[in-house]
């Protein structure tokens, strides 16, 4: 939540590239056609971790029309997957004051390993440090 009248911006971002990874492997970055897939759909020879915020106030890039991504007004849950990358991706946000009852933004997580992969995904604990910041205008 921020009293600020001016709104709010909200990013996040991984410390390394790829952003999910254990002592001996990784997933690589999701890697979407456009900005955002609708639905979630990786090459069965590879195995990838990406991103689907959901909230009132998700920028254009994660909104879409029930089809789409980067279109329309709507936040269907479950949709719009991206990568997280070692630069800020900014999920949220609003130019208005939303105080004093602020609003929430879910962040989704998916990792996923292809069934036809030509080597198997190393076994181990993986995982992504991120960094999520909320800046207030």
């Amino acid at each position: 939540t921020t009293n600020s009248p001016a709104g709010y911006s909200l990013a996040i971002k991984a410390s390394t590239d790829p952003a999910l990874t254990a002592t001996e492997g990784s997933f690589a970055n999701y890697t979407p056609a456009g900005t955002a897939d609708y639905v979630w759909s990786i090459p069965e020879t590879s195995s990838e971790f990406g991103m689907s915020p959901e909230g009132s106030d998700i920028v254009a890039a994660f909104r879409d029309n029930g089809a789409q991504c980067g279109v329309g007004n709507l936040d269907t849950e479950d949709r719009c997957w991206g990568p997280v990358q070692t630069t800020d991706t900014t999920i949220s946000g609003t130019g208005v004051g939303i105080h004093p009852a602020g609003a929430a933004t879910d962040v989704r997580f998916r990792a996923e390993i292809g069934s036809a992969r030509s080597s198997p995904q190393k076994p181990g604990s993986y995982q992504a440090e991120l960094t999520v910041t909320a800046v207030a205008f």
